[in-house]
């Protein structure tokens, strides 16, 4: 066994009942070197002091989520991978993912990573009975952000995301009926918001910068696009097929790199606010006309 503080580089390391390869740097007393010990002298840089794993990390059962959880470990410098079967993704103690966090194609109703600030990439897909996802401290994802085809998914809680550097998608929730990101301040790619049959209202109240495009398409009883503080889009603006929709703020945008495409949103009695607009790089089509500055 391996004593407080110990430093350990293994090929397999038994936490409890559940065996993840490759190595681990873990101040724990109740970790069992399995062989193959080679040592190092400190943890990964990006994890600091933090108890932390080097490696990805496949969690397939609800009793892999729990011996995880028991180990203590709080930063993976590697993937984190929920498996199918698990039904509870809840882990109170991890803070830091260097990759990306995938729950895809399972059979989880709920996802709380309640220590969760910084990660790679978040990947939620295809899960059917998924109910909620809570991220109540996640700051920061480097790259992409993707929860789709999530047909229970209610509750998407993101209170404390500051910036997203890739895509932002939230696609084919079918029961999801608000999209907030209420701190957000910039996105790196794209954001996307589509075909999410109940969505009535999308929010990012200080989102000030979108690199990529910026799409809301196909969400059927979608009533308001609020996006007051947003002031560059590096991409296009595609709002489109939304047939409620009756309020587009985008007053804050001075510039548009591509096309600004504002169609087929059948209940607009509105002209979309695009009061401080200066310039778009591309296709203007705009069915009902707003009044641009002077």
């Amino acid at each position: 066994p391996a004593g407080d503080g110990a430093d350990v580089d293994v090929d397999h390391l038994a936490l409890q009942d559940v065996t993840i390869e490759r190595g681990v740097f873990v101040d724990a007393a109740d970790l069992i070197d399995l062989g193959g010990n080679r040592g190092f002298g400190a943890p990964p840089p990006a994890c600091g002091d933090a108890p932390a794993f080097v490696g990805d990390v496949v969690l397939a059962t609800d009793d892999d989520v729990a011996a995880f959880e028991a180990s203590g470990i709080e930063c993976v410098d590697g993937d984190v991978v929920f498996g199918r079967d698990v039904v509870d993704a809840v882990l109170t103690h991890l803070t830091r993912v260097t990759g990306r966090i995938s729950i895809r194609d399972g059979l989880v109703q709920q996802i709380a990573l309640t220590a969760l600030t910084d990660a790679g990439a978040i990947d939620i897909a295809g899960n059917a009975g998924l109910v909620g996802v809570v991220l109540p401290v996640l700051d920061s994802v480097t790259d992409d952000v993707f929860i789709g085809d999530n047909d229970a998914l209610v509750e998407l809680s993101l209170p404390a995301l500051t910036g997203v550097g890739g895509d932002l998608e939230i696609n084919g929730n079918d029961a999801l009926e608000d999209v907030s990101a209420p701190v957000v301040a910039s996105v790196g790619g794209d954001l996307v918001v589509d075909g999410n049959d109940a969505l009535a209202a999308v929010s990012f109240t200080v989102l000030a910068i979108v690199d990529g495009d910026v799409v809301a398409i196909d969400n059927d009883v979608l009533l308001a696009i609020l996006l007051e503080a947003l002031a560059e889009v590096g991409g296009s603006v595609v709002i489109s097929g939304n047939d409620a929709l009756a309020d587009v703020d985008l007053d804050a945008v001075a510039s548009i790199g591509g096309d600004l495409i504002i169609t087929d949103n059948d209940e607009a009695a509105t002209s979309p606010q695009l009061g401080s607009l200066q310039s778009v790089g591309g296709d203007l089509d705009v069915d009902v006309a707003p009044d641009f500055p002077d």
